[in-house]
């Protein structure tokens, strides 16, 4: 049985807009400060088990020189570079579409939420504010709350989809118990989705 859609109320679609657009800007805006750090990690070897996202280890260092290839500063540079445009990228697609939804369909509640989620991936798949916590661990709360709205975000636009209802009421609970198990690890205790 499908659900009527989930509308909020017209005037509310404008007050939605600017606010998807003033959280992208600082979202934007802790990028560019994760830049730096950012391209400072990707130039380090990392000799631990325990690696930052896409830094070049020992055994990939070894194997690339064994192919002949240089392994200088600008080799690393240069990879750099491209590991960070290639993430961007990503990010911008993400964020785009975050984007469109929430000028297309700004009283639509399911899009609105979806629109939020696609920002907070956008800044996920970036890796930027993630290196600029790394770099001044005063973000870090930030960022725990960044993994904390992509993970219940996702959890609860999912669980709306096609036709922006719960389906059956045992979801309702589920997703509050996801959402609240989600705030204690990851905001509370730090948890993040990293390998070791």
């Amino acid at each position: 049985m499908l659900h009527t859609v989930r509308a909020l109320p017209n005037y509310a679609g404008r007050l939605v807009q600017m606010l998807w657009l003033a959280c992208a800007i600082v979202g934007v805006g802790l990028a560019l400060a994760g830049l730096r750090p950012r391209f400072a990690e990707l130039q380090v070897v990392c000799h631990t088990p325990r690696c930052v996202p896409a830094q070049a280890t020992t055994e990939f260092v070894a194997d690339y020189e064994r192919l002949g290839y240089p392994t200088d500063a600008a080799t690393f540079q240069s990879y750099a570079l491209t590991s960070i445009a290639h993430t961007i990228v990503m990010a911008v697609f993400a964020l785009a579409l975050g984007g469109v939804l929430v000028v297309q369909k700004p009283t639509n509640l399911t899009a609105v939420l979806t629109a939020f989620v696609f920002l907070l991936l956008a800044l996920a798949l970036s890796e930027l504010p993630e290196a600029l916590a790394r770099a001044n661990p005063a973000y870090e709360w930030l960022i725990r709350w960044l993994r904390f709205g992509l993970l219940a975000g996702l959890f609860v636009v999912f669980n709306r989809l096609p036709d922006g209802g719960f389906h059956w009421a045992g979801l309702r609970w589920i997703t509050l118990a996801f959402v609240t198990a989600t705030f204690f690890s990851v905001v509370l205790q730090g948890v993040t989705l990293a390998m070791p």
